[in-house]
């Protein structure tokens, strides 16, 4: 079984926020322990949250350059790119991973199951005379993750399981030889991804974990409609957006904000624990590398954790001043809001960042470049 929502959500600006919320026993179909985890170097996870559209039609290239974030005119065929929708004022409505099949015209574009019928409704709304057609085709594909920082593994998986579409997972950031979450599968409905004995098969909790701990946001629940900036939830660093491809909705705030630097909050990576202090463990704003071993998951993830965890939503504040807010969170890890000035400054001066009587440690993912925190 995969993880649980909670039953009960919390309002945040006419927007219901949600936490990955588990008893430890339901979290995974096999009892992972935390050291069984700690040495995982690959698996595979059906993606049961997300789904699969399909534009084509001789307009569908330019419909998707004008409307989204990235160069989709620029990409290759049987390659994927990583972007977002947004309204005229430049705030956020939706993500997408694009693939661009081999066919110029033709794309599979993969979203969150909740957002289809608003996108679905979008498209056809603002394609005006456009010819682009759209249909749902999540009920004949199921998308797949395969996690693993071994390029040549990663590889050969893609190549096996390309009857619909696979790609290495787009959110690529620059100079990293691996994409941090892996690779995407589009697998006929029922028909499991072809991977080799040595790569495990894991439920999509253990995917969300170390989604949150590479700091990548999720439709719904780290990024919301028309109020989320996709520059705040790294969209930039994730090659999410281009910023020389020429005009799309909501250009002007998105490059006026990359031009003038002026980002004061980001989505980061959070660490949680008890208020008294963890024990051990990296520090607030530490640059967690991954391990060198290959592993997937870094030394202080804990899947045998039993926090129970702060509500979607709350604020993060140091002695009672808000720096931050939190959004998704899972064993004894999290995605925040982080003011990145204010909560240095609380951190440097001793201050411990707290969130629902739980000590949050913001931290910073590998893949991030040096700025702002040097």
């Amino acid at each position: 079984p995969s993880m649980k929502r909670l039953g009960t959500t919390c309002a945040f600006r006419g927007t219901f926020l949600r936490t990955f919320r588990s008893s430890p026993a339901q979290r995974f179909s096999t009892d992972y322990s935390s050291d069984g985890v700690g040495n995982m170097k690959a698996c595979v996870a059906p993606l049961p949250n997300l789904a699969v559209l399909r534009l084509d039609g001789p307009d569908t290239t330019k419909f998707l350059q004008d409307k989204t974030t990235n160069d989709v005119a620029g990409a290759l065929p049987n390659s994927a790119l990583y972007g977002g929708w947004l309204n005229p004022k430049g705030r956020y409505l939706y993500d997408s991973i694009m693939f661009r099949k081999e066919s110029d015209e033709e794309f599979m574009v993969v979203c969150e199951a909740e957002s289809v019928p608003n996108l679905l409704r979008h498209i056809k709304i603002t394609k005006f005379r456009m010819k682009v057609n759209v249909s749902d085709v999540s009920n004949d594909t199921e998308v797949w993750s395969v996690l693993s920082r071994d390029r040549s593994l990663l590889d050969s998986v893609v190549e096996a399981n390309s009857e619909i579409a696979a790609m290495l997972d787009p959110r690529w950031p620059e100079g990293q030889p691996t994409p941090p979450l892996g690779a995407i599968l589009l697998r006929p409905k029922d028909d499991p991804p072809k991977i080799t004995s040595d790569v495990a098969e894991v439920d999509s909790s253990l995917y969300h974990a170390l989604r949150m701990i590479q700091g990548i946001p999720r439709d719904h629940w780290d990024l919301f409609k028309e109020q989320s900036f996709i520059l705040e939830a790294n969209f930039d660093w994730l090659q999410g957006v281009s910023f020389s491809k020429g005009c799309y909705m909501g250009q002007e705030l998105t490059a006026r904000s990359h031009h003038t630097g002026m980002i004061r909050k980001r989505l980061m990576p959070v660490l949680l624990g008890p208020m008294e202090g963890l024990e051990q463990g990296p520090a607030a704003f530490d640059r967690v590398e991954m391990p060198a071993d290959g592993s997937l998951f870094p030394s202080y993830f804990d899947a045998s954790s039993t926090l129970n965890l702060p509500e979607a939503g709350l604020d993060i504040k140091a002695e009672g001043k808000r720096v931050g807010k939190m959004f998704g969170t899972s064993f004894n890890v999290g995605i925040a809001q982080i003011r990145i000035t204010e909560s240095l400054k609380a951190t440097e001066a001793g201050i411990t960042l707290e969130c629902g009587g739980h000590s949050v440690v913001p931290l910073v993912p590998h893949w991030w470049p040096e700025w702002p925190l040097t």
